[in-house]
């Protein structure tokens, strides 16, 4: 190994820097097409997942769902980055890409595997209807009234004793 001075922009060659380095021009634009379509394919199936999603949940459910899959997203991203920071320290990077290019065929598998393949168009909406907008009533909205209870046991004056 070289020794590099202070403030020098030289670099003390690294094994590991070098074999970096050796990635050919023709790897470089397949590595740039791969994750170009990764992220394509992503953005489709995040789409369609999402449109599925809304039209078979009840209108009072669409939040909970929408929060619990922000929440498994959200909340996978932390332990997928540990675990392949893990990896890649244990196995080194290479392996660890492979690994991680490898498990982005599960979610196809599971796609090919369910029945959503033989989906042709979109489902029905659940049966139930949302209410009709304020302006849309031709009644005016009941108020309730103070329930008038004759309760022995509770004093209400101000002075609090139950005499």
């Amino acid at each position: 190994m070289t020794s590099v001075e202070p403030g020098s922009d030289k670099t003390a060659s690294d094994p590991k820097a070098e074999a970096t380095d050796n990635i050919s021009d023709a790897e470089r634009e397949l590595y740039g097409a791969a994750l170009f379509l990764q992220l394509a394919c992503a953005g489709a199936a995040g789409t369609t997942q999402r449109s599925i999603r809304q039209i078979i949940t009840t209108a009072g459910m669409q939040a909970r769902m929408q929060a619990v899959s922000t929440w498994l997203t959200s909340g996978a991203r932390p332990v997928a980055a540990l675990l392949a920071g893990a990896l890649g320290t244990w196995l080194g990077v290479r392996p660890a890409l492979t690994a991680g290019t490898l498990l982005l065929l599960v979610p196809l598998v599971v796609l090919a595997r369910s029945s959503i393949r033989a989906l042709q168009q979109m489902p029905n909406s659940p049966g139930t209807t949302l209410p009709s907008p304020p302006a849309a009533r031709t009644a005016a909205p009941t108020v309730p009234t103070a329930a008038c209870t004759d309760d022995g046991q509770h004093d209400r004056s101000l002075g609090g004793d139950a005499s």
